[in-house]
């Protein structure tokens, strides 16, 4: 009824080897083309490569039995990630080659990828279904998802399937018997290092800017209270959309105040279009408002808030997404 495991005859007796040369479709060795960090290592419109296997070094010895079929691990891609993509995947090849080198395991391992792309851009049916394809597919384990909102919905879907999750998230609602986070960080400690790093930079007035979104309050409760401990005024609040709107007004009342600085948290969808209107068309020139900016956000691809131009602007981000390709 299933086809048996086929051995592609790729194996190396002295170390493990791929069957490809990167996770995505389109790389090539050395035809990487980002030339900033956030256009990472990859090529724009690449996709993933569904069904990639890495095997153990044969240490020389040619075996006469059949073909073991590799332990699948699944690879559920929630949000977009651009020219990310490689450098997201591609550390987990290495990985997995690492362990397979160092005798962790001495099977094959394939890694099965679905682009499952769910909240806040997407409907949440395409993630479930991901999982759940990953899930038939006999997956041991699944790597992902990597936001907030997907990991919240996910998590009772995994416990009840009880074939565990990685998460890449910073929500620390997302958890159970078969839920885990290996996160850089979480959104609360996101909150009060961004509060902690206008503090130190001596600032007392500051806007703060916030996304809409599962974990949202978690992101402008710990900044509060934060900002109350430290003695930071904020002097305007603004909740923000995907297509934020009243902006022009906002920033400048928020100018009016005696705002010093700009926090900025949330997932990053609004960040260019806050960066955009942030200058000339809300008519605020920047000689004459030019804040310090912190901002902390999940999405990596894009540009930062800042101050275009200006040779003091400064930011720290927590990108969770961003790897170094091999």
């Amino acid at each position: 009824m299933f086809p048996a495991p086929v051995d592609p005859g790729v194996a190396q007796p002295d170390r493990a080897v791929s069957t490809v040369v990167s996770g995505v479709d389109t790389a090539e060795l050395g035809s990487w083309q980002g030339n900033r960090w956030h256009e990472g290592g990859g090529r724009v419109g690449e996709k993933a490569v569904e069904r990639i296997v890495i095997y153990p070094p044969t240490a020389g010895v040619q075996t006469q039995s059949d073909p073991f079929e590799p332990v699948r691990i699944g690879f559920l891609i929630d949000m977009d990630l651009g020219q990310l993509l490689a450098d997201c995947i591609d550390p987990y090849i290495l990985a997995i080659e690492d362990s397979l080198n160092e005798g962790i395991f001495n099977r094959p391992i394939e890694l099965f990828t679905v682009d499952a792309r769910g909240l806040p851009r997407e409907n949440f049916r395409k993630l479930i279904a991901g999982y759940e394809r990953l899930v038939a597919e006999g997956c041991v384990v699944v790597i992902g998802p990597f936001i907030a909102d997907n990991s919240e919905t996910l998590m009772p879907y995994a416990n009840a399937a009880q074939v565990p999750v990685l998460l890449w998230t910073g929500t620390t609602r997302a958890y159970g018997e078969y839920v885990f986070t290996v996160a850089n960080g979480d959104i609360p400690t996101e909150s009060v290092m961004c509060a902690n790093w206008l503090f130190q930079q001596g600032y007392k007035k500051v806007g703060f800017l916030w996304e809409e979104g599962s974990a949202s309050d978690l992101y402008a409760d710990y900044f509060r209270r934060t900002a109350l401990q430290l003695g930071l005024e904020i002097t305007k609040e603004i909740v923000l959309d995907f297509n934020p709107k009243n902006m022009k007004e906002s920033l400048a009342e928020m100018r009016d105040l005696g705002t010093e600085a700009v926090a900025h948290v949330g997932y990053g969808y609004s960040t260019s279009t806050t960066r955009r209107r942030s200058r000339s068309s809300t008519g605020i020139h920047p000689a004459s408002w030019t804040p310090r900016s912190c901002s902390i956000r999940t999405r990596t691809r894009g540009q930062r808030v800042s101050k275009a131009g200006t040779a003091s602007t400064s930011s720290v981000r927590t990108a969770r997404t961003r790897t170094t390709r091999r």
